[in-house]
């Protein structure tokens, strides 16, 4: 099947769309999520409220498109992972992964995530379609066929309840206005609590 051809006004919309999301991606982390306005973001992106409605419906939405790039870049990475990488140090890349975009997007952004999850919980977030649940997921179940792990819970179970652990983390993070390092403790609580015994030693 050939793949559709790009009119010059698709690309344009997409670049539209890709200037929205950056400029409110700056301002956001520089201002935060509630000071950054509709009326800043898209004078400064060149475009009206209207338009801007058109991409998307609102604030908390620029946040949701986050996660489709997040998930794009996760799966750069993994691209160019050795063919030698076990699945432990998968695990670890993944949870680490998820507190690193954490740090970077700023604990406002990471706030407003899960309040609008809270608020209007999106499937997409939870999706178990996205790299890092895959990845977990693929990881548990070679652990368990090499005998590594027990074999008493599905991949998927298992999966889900890692999952729910390093959102924890995040969580916990939220809780304590990011007074601590999340990469760090994300590693520590994953290394040496969540798997002990199995993940890599300290080197």
């Amino acid at each position: 099947m050939k793949k559709r051809k790009l009119t010059s006004r698709n690309l344009h919309a997409m670049e539209t769309k890709e200037r929205i999301f950056q400029v409110a991606s700056q301002l956001i982390l520089k201002k935060g999520f509630d000071n950054a306005t509709l009326e800043e973001i898209s004078n400064k992106a060149g475009v009206s409220k209207g338009l801007f409605y058109h991409y998307f419906k609102s604030k908390t939405d620029l946040i949701i498109e986050s996660y489709s790039l997040i998930d794009s870049e996760f799966e750069q990475e993994l691209k160019g992972l050795d063919a030698d990488t076990t699945p432990l140090d998968k695990i670890l890349l993944t949870v680490n992964t998820m507190a690193r975009h954490a740090k970077q997007r700023g604990l406002d952004a990471v706030r407003q995530i899960y309040k609008g999850q809270l608020d209007a919980a999106t499937a997409s977030f939870i999706s178990k379609k996205r790299p890092f649940y895959r990845t977990i997921r693929e990881a548990v179940a070679a652990l368990q066929d090499q005998g590594a792990i027990s074999s008493e819970i599905p991949p998927d179970e298992y999966a889900d309840c890692l999952m729910t652990c390093a959102r924890g983390v995040l969580y916990d993070w939220c809780l304590h206005k990011g007074r601590y390092d999340i990469e760090k403790s994300m590693d520590t609580y994953f290394r040496k609590i969540i798997l002990p015994g199995h993940a890599a030693k300290d080197t």
